[in-house]
């Protein structure tokens, strides 16, 4: 059976929780005997088709404007799928499913996972959230297989559209804990010395809030920001929130060893992402606070230990951040 898998940005890649899952979907099923294709998205010079674990990727044309991006990308994507007679087109979050009725059409069998009801961030307006908002509808209406993370995002297309969606939290797999030494040699830090955050730095992922309820929290822990920061007003605004506060430290893009050491290592995880693969801090015990909005909240569902704190603003981030921090993380 040949599968087709469209929506992510690029494979195999670890720069969010679309590519983490498409990655190991990809290679999990190509170990079972499945023929997979993903596509990716932007041409690069001499590296358009290549095969990694089995899996074959083809880099497909868009437009680098966010608004484009993904639309010209996850049509053109699906006429390429269409012409290689692929069984089944498994699309991945609402705004590359739109195609997915051209897919029907010609006889196809369509999945839809949704990653998180993407119109609801305020990054995303005007046509940008219309165009999701399409994409919601096309995936509910015409995808023949609906799968969603969370019971919160089950009961939502339930309610909305009458349609039985597929419940399938994110797994994690367990990793064995790693010893400081590249982080204590780059960043200064020692196990159980820091707040840790691994995500985006943007406003659905929460850093801002975190930012603000760690200043208000008065702990001798430092926070450290593990993830890219962009060319955005939001991004401005967290870096002058943290200039010249040497107890806030940003690694910015961190993968392979290094991750894992942060993640070992850390007192507390504030994680804009739950990690898919279990961190092994997770394994030896350490807690976590949650900060994100109410209606991704669901997403520690299912990851394993570590205590569970509800979503706040930062007052209460910071109030939880201190009082966890007082009993000796």
């Amino acid at each position: 059976m040949k599968v087709a898998m469209i929506g992510h940005k690029d494979f195999p890649s670890r720069s969010g929780g679309v590519e983490v899952m498409v990655g190991g979907l990809a290679a999990s099923l190509v170990r079972r005997g499945y023929e997979v294709t993903v596509y990716n998205r932007g041409l690069q010079k001499g590296h358009n088709v290549y095969t990694t674990e089995g899996v074959q990727a083809r880099r497909i044309f868009t437009f680098q404007k966010a608004s484009l991006n993904a639309m010209v990308y996850s049509f053109l994507a699906t006429f390429d799928a269409l012409t290689r007679d692929c069984d089944v087109i498994h699309y991945h979050a609402i705004g590359p499913s739109v195609p997915l009725v051209i897919a029907k059409l010609f006889g196809k069998h369509t999945v839809c996972t949704v990653h998180g009801l993407n119109w609801k961030v305020d990054k995303w307006g005007g046509f940008a959230s219309a165009y999701l908002r399409l994409g919601e509808r096309v995936a509910a209406k015409y995808a023949d297989d609906l799968v969603v993370l969370s019971e919160s995002e089950w009961n939502y297309f339930q309610e909305k559209y009458d349609r039985t969606a597929i419940l399938i939290p994110n797994a994690v797999q367990m990793r064995q804990p790693l010893p400081c030494n590249l982080i204590r040699e780059k960043y200064g830090l020692e196990a159980g010395s820091y707040i840790l955050y691994v995500g985006r730095i943007s406003p659905e992922k929460g850093p801002l809030d975190l930012v603000e309820g760690y200043l208000k929290a008065h702990t001798d822990k430092k926070l450290v920001l593990a993830g890219p920061f962009a060319e955005t007003e939001y991004c401005t605004t967290v870096q002058e929130k943290i200039a010249g506060n040497p107890n806030i430290i940003t690694t910015g893009y961190v993968v392979g060893d290094a991750l894992l050491e942060l993640y070992s290592n850390c007192a507390l995880f504030a994680g804009g992402e739950v990690p898919r693969e279990r961190h092994p801090g997770e394994h030896h015990g350490d807690r976590r606070l949650r900060h994100r909005v109410p209606h991704r909240r669901h997403r520690q569902s299912g990851s394993g230990a570590g205590a569970g704190h509800r979503p706040a603003p930062h007052a209460g981030t910071a109030r939880g951040t201190g009082g966890l921090c007082a009993h000796q993380l």
